[in-house]
């Protein structure tokens, strides 16, 4: 698992931090879309102070399209700092359309925008298993859709 969390909250529960970090879990930061230089500073410092490790791996509530800088600024940032952008295109909560949600999404990003690869971001609940068998059997039944895992900590970045 990686769990983004903000600089502050590093600060605040520095218990819970060690506490993953020591279970091999990863630790990511989730930064302000305004000003994500200052954010990432800080949260690496916080780190650093609470369990003497950093980490490259960044979130944007926001998602990275509506980070407050030039696409230039954006990959500058990146390239300055060497972080890796978790980013999805489709984030499904727990509920009991879960499935029809994560199916609709994925169907209007490739016919609005062409997208040929979607990354989902799952809030983890009682609906998650039978959602994810329904889209499984979806892809299973279409030649055009695969399900591939992918790992934030070796995806590679591009550009938004």
């Amino acid at each position: 698992f990686t769990f983004f969390v903000s600089p502050s909250d590093i600060l605040k529960y520095p218990d819970e931090i060690r506490r993953i970090i020591s279970a091999g879990q990863n630790v990511g930061f989730l930064l302000d879309a305004e000003d994500p230089s200052a954010s990432f500073e800080d949260a690496r410092e916080n780190l650093l102070l609470v369990a003497k490790c950093s980490s490259r791996l960044v979130r944007f509530s926001v998602g990275s399209g509506a980070v407050k800088l030039s696409d230039e600024e954006y990959a500058a940032f990146v390239e300055k700092y060497g972080v890796r952008v978790w980013d999805y295109n489709i984030s499904s909560a727990d509920k009991p359309d879960m499935y029809e949600k994560m199916y609709g999404e994925l169907y209007n990003l490739a016919s609005t925008r062409g997208t040929t690869r979607a990354v989902f971001r799952i809030t983890p609940g009682t609906n998650t298993v039978s959602a994810l068998r329904r889209l499984f059997e979806s892809v299973r039944s279409k030649d055009q859709l695969v399900i591939m895992s992918w790992d934030e900590t070796t995806r590679n970045y591009t550009v938004r």
